[in-house]
Order: C-alpha cells, then sequence, then structure tokens
C-alpha cells in the first residue's frame, strides 16, 4: 500500500468540513424542549399524579426507604 492511500478503509477522522457542520456537545446540553405524552398514553401511566407526589416526599425525606420500596416492589428477585 501506497503512503495516502487506505486500501478501501475509511479515515479515522471525517474531514475537516463535516466536522463544521456538527453541533458541539455544550450546544446539546442546552436543550429546553418538553415532549408531552399523548393523553391516551398518559391515560395509561401505572403512577397518578397523588403517587408522584408521594414517592418525591418519601425520596426526599428517606432514599434509602424509596429505594428499599421501587426495588421490592417493581424488581422480581430470585435465587438461581
Amino acid at each position: 500500500m501506497k503512503a495516502g492511500d487506505s486500501g478501501g478503509m475509511m479515515p479515522p477522522f471525517p474531514p475537516e468540513e463535516s466536522q463544521a457542520a456538527m453541533p458541539d456537545i455544550e450546544s446539546l446540553l442546552k436543550e429546553k424542549r418538553v415532549f408531552k405524552p399523548a393523553r391516551e398514553f398518559a391515560k395509561q401511566a401505572n403512577w397518578t399524579k397523588k403517587q408522584v407526589a408521594e414517592y418525591r416526599k418519601l425520596g426526599a425525606r428517606s432514599p434509602e426507604r424509596f429505594w428499599a420500596r421501587m426495588a421490592k416492589e417493581n424488581v422480581s428477585w430470585f435465587t438461581p
């Protein structure tokens, strides 16, 4: 293979002009849009607004108890 010949392989980095068109990672961290679910989808949610409020309160008061409860209710534990 001659110098400069990639042998049909892609170069390790894209050309400089394509990098200029890509947004930097910092701009991606500033996302402000909110995408609300469809009303039909929200109706079948597992938690009501009241449950969410209760869970937030418990989580703020005792994170360990909150996560223990979540694990007990939502994880299938078994011994192999």
